[in-house]
């Protein structure tokens, strides 16, 4: 049963409520949200001073644990701007997980520090460790970015998940109101079929004015079950969203509009750093002044020009437990300056391209990635859900849950196939079930090497 009008403004009044007592009795995230919102506004000049002050600031403390002991890491008090800092090291995943080791004997005995891993979806997992305070600070950021992806305090999100176990939320309702005033509803299932896309569909109606947010693959796969069946929703009843987790498929941003009624945004995070960048209603890709944001060479480590993509290394300035220091993420984007017609400026990226491992490399060095086999299926209902396996430079195999095709589809996607991959071997396969990553996640592509 729908809820009155005037409970439903009770609820969003309460919520905002709890959002703003929950800040207000937070020094820490009022701290963390003003340095996020203030980073918008600050010259070049300022915004990597002030960086790299705090930069110093972590570094010495780190330092006085035993941490952080290359030479290059005490000089970084003299350095004048962003370039400087390719005379750090950077931390590799491998690194991270040595500095693990060593952090776990730093922290045995201090009972506010917890660890936490990245779930190891795309390689080996890498932990870290937080506190209260990192997490303090983290929830005023994680509040400015999302009011960047159009979020505002009292408006209740629903998230569309694959395991809400994944999820992390940040946010704590005071004690004795969890039930009542919790903000974010986990809707979880990696392969979600009529019922549960039906019970998500169900709450987001329920609740107007909400927020909808998750992984983009889930998210098309509600978008084509509405257009299977004709669903549209009403103007308003979503009034923000955003997808976050994973690489969104071009066609979705779209699509999700017009069953919707709302912009799709994009929502940059990790495990290690929370979030590091999201859309504006302009579409630019605002970074988080929480983050000092690279772009190197993915071979020689050097800095790449602006707004030509490279590997991304990622600064965490709020994590003074773990020193996430030129983190190498693992993606691929670009970076740049400039200042956006929604009146924010600061660092944003042009180009977020993902993972490697989910991008294809040919043998003539061309990239793509996987969503061109997303859009070739999206031709042929009798297929739900695919993944691209690859064995070497010159075979492939596209993988399918669904019904069998007909000769004459197989025939006319293996020759399309053929076409994208310079003429590699191809061939399609019908399946039960298709591999999962270690967390359960799907995965679109899978490079099996020369096995």
């Amino acid at each position: 049963m729908r809820p009155s009008r005037p409970a439903r403004w009770t609820g969003r009044l309460l919520r905002r409520l709890a959002v703003a007592g929950g800040l207000l009795r937070r020094p820490l995230a009022r701290a963390g949200r003003a340095w996020t919102r203030s980073g918008f506004q600050l010259e070049r000049a300022e915004y990597e001073r002030r960086s790299l002050a705090r930069l110093a600031q972590l570094i010495e403390s780190f330092r006085r644990r035993g941490l952080c002991a290359d030479a290059a890491y005490g000089r970084v008090g003299n350095l004048a701007s962003f370039g400087g800092l390719s005379s750090l090291p950077v931390l590799t995943r491998a690194k991270a997980v040595a500095l693990f080791e060593q952090l776990r004997e730093l922290y045995r005995e201090q009972r506010d520090v917890y660890a936490k891993g990245t779930g190891g979806w795309s390689g080996e997992p890498v932990h870290h460790y937080r506190d209260r305070r990192v997490d303090d600070y983290g929830y005023g950021m994680l509040i400015e970015m999302q009011r960047v992806a159009g979020w505002r305090p009292g408006m209740a999100c629903h998230c569309l998940w694959g395991d809400p176990r994944e999820l992390g939320v940040d946010y704590q309702p005071p004690r004795g109101l969890k039930g009542a005033l919790s903000m974010v509803h986990l809707h979880g299932c990696y392969a979600p079929g009529e019922r549960e896309l039906t019970a998500f569909l169900d709450a987001v109606r329920a609740d107007p004015g909400c927020a909808v947010y998750g992984f983009p693959n889930l998210l098309l796969q509600c978008v084509q079950f509405m257009e299977q069946r004709g669903i549209v929703l009403e103007p308003g009843v979503v009034a923000a969203a955003w997808g976050t987790a994973e690489a969104m498929h071009p066609e979705l941003p779209d699509r999700f509009r017009r069953a919707f009624r709302v912009r799709l945004g994009d929502y940059y995070g990790s495990r290690e750093v929370a979030s590091i960048a999201t859309q504006c209603e302009h579409g630019r890709m605002h970074v988080n002044a929480r983050c000092i944001v690279e772009a190197v060479d993915e071979q020689s480590g050097e800095l790449r020009p602006e707004g030509e993509p490279g590997s991304l290394l990622v600064t965490d300035l709020f994590n003074d437990v773990t020193p996430l220091i030129r983190y190498q993420i693992g993606d691929l984007a670009s970076v740049a300056w400039g200042r956006c017609q929604c009146g924010r400026g600061g660092y944003y990226l042009p180009e977020l391209i993902g993972r490697p491992p989910d991008t294809i490399t040919l043998k003539s060095g061309a990239r793509f990635t996987p969503h061109f086999f997303s859009t070739l299926t999206m031709s042929y209902p009798a297929i739900q859900r695919f993944q691209l396996v690859r064995r070497g430079l010159e075979e492939f195999e596209l993988r399918y849950v669904g019904q069998p095709l007909r000769a004459e589809e197989q025939q006319r996607i293996v020759a399309l196939m053929t076409a994208k991959t310079e003429g590699a071997a191809c061939r399609l396969t019908q399946v039960e079930e298709l591999a999962k990553a270690d967390s359960g996640k799907h995965r679109w592509f899978v490079d099996r090497g020369c096995e």
